[in-house]
C-alpha cells in the first residue's frame, strides 16, 4: 500500500480546463477592450453610394476595423475566496499579452475594492512594468466577482462607488464574473456590464452585458448532490478536481459553481 501511495504521489497533476476556452474568450476581449479604427484604405461602397446619391464628398471616406484599443487595463482581485480563479485570471492576463502585444497594457490587483477618490492612480501593477499614463478613453476589464461568491452587499457597493467613478472619468468598464447570475445585483450591472465567466454561458454580445436572474433557472440542489456523491471516494478534493468532474457531467456543467 505504501508502494502504490508513493506511485500515486509522483503522478503529475492533470491540466485543469480553463473556465472558458480561448477559442470563445478571444472574440468578447477583443470587443470589450477594442475600439473602432480608421485605416487608409478607401471604403469603395461606402463613396460609390454616396457618388449615387449625389451627396457632396468632402472626405473620402475610409474603411473602419475593430482592433484593440491603444490602451487597455485589467485589474486582478486577489481576494483569497477567488484563490480558485487566480490561474485563470493569469491565463487570460498572458493570452491577452500574447494577443495584443504590451504597448498600452496596465495590470492592476487588488484585494479590496478599491477606495474612492483616486481612481487606477495607486493600484499595485502586476509585474515589473512601470506605470504608464492611462488615458481617460481606456477600457477598463475586471477579473472579479464583485463581492456576490459570498454575497458581500458591502463590498459589492465599493466596487459599484468604484465603477461611477471610473465612469465619470471616461473609461469603459465590463467585468467578468466567475459567479452564477443568481447571486448578482441588478444595481452592479448597471455600472458594469457583466459576463458570465463560465463554460454553461455564452458570453454577451453587445456591451450591455448579462443580466442577474432573480432565482437560478435550473434546480441546484441534485446537480450539486451528484457532484458531491462522484468526489465522495476522493481522499483529497481540490478546485481542480472539482472543475473536471463538474466539466465532465452535461447537467452540471450548466451549473456554474461558486466553489469552481
Amino acid at each position: 500500500l505504501g508502494d502504490l501511495v508513493h506511485v500515486l504521489l509522483r503522478l503529475p497533476v492533470p491540466r485543469v480546463p480553463p473556465l472558458q476556452p480561448w477559442n470563445r474568450l478571444w472574440p468578447y476581449l477583443r470587443r470589450v477592450l477594442g475600439e473602432r479604427q480608421v485605416g487608409g484604405a478607401v471604403d469603395v461602397p461606402r463613396l460609390v453610394g454616396d457618388v449615387a446619391r449625389l451627396r457632396p464628398v468632402a472626405r473620402v471616406p475610409r474603411r473602419r476595423w475593430h482592433a484593440w484599443a491603444g490602451s487597455a487595463v485589467v485589474i486582478l482581485d486577489r481576494n483569497h475566496s477567488l484563490a480558485p480563479f487566480w490561474p485563470d485570471m493569469d491565463d487570460v492576463v498572458a493570452r491577452l499579452l500574447g494577443a495584443r502585444g504590451s504597448p498600452g497594457f496596465t495590470c492592476c490587483w487588488v484585494d479590496q475594492p478599491p477606495p474612492p477618490g483616486e481612481g487606477l492612480a495607486n493600484l499595485p501593477l502586476v509585474g515589473r512594468e512601470k506605470r504608464r499614463s492611462i488615458p481617460p478613453s481606456a477600457p477598463v476589464l475586471v477579473l472579479s466577482d464583485l463581492g456576490r461568491l459570498a454575497r458581500n452587499t458591502d463590498q459589492t457597493v465599493q466596487w459599484i462607488r468604484f465603477g461611477r467613478e471610473l465612469d465619470r472619468r471616461g473609461h469603459r468598464l465590463v467585468a467578468l464574473l466567475p459567479c452564477p447570475r443568481d447571486r448578482w445585483m441588478d444595481a452592479q450591472t448597471k455600472v458594469w456590464p457583466c459576463g458570465c465567466w463560465d463554460r454553461g454561458e455564452a458570453l454577451p454580445r453587445s456591451g450591455s452585458g448579462h443580466r442577474a436572474f432573480p432565482v437560478l433557472p435550473a434546480p441546484a440542489g441534485a446537480s450539486v448532490e451528484t457532484l458531491l456523491n462522484l468526489l465522495s471516494p476522493a481522499v483529497r478534493s481540490e478546485p481542480g478536481l472539482l472543475r473536471l468532474v463538474r466539466l465532465a457531467l452535461p447537467v452540471v456543467s450548466r451549473l456554474p459553481l461558486s466553489i469552481l
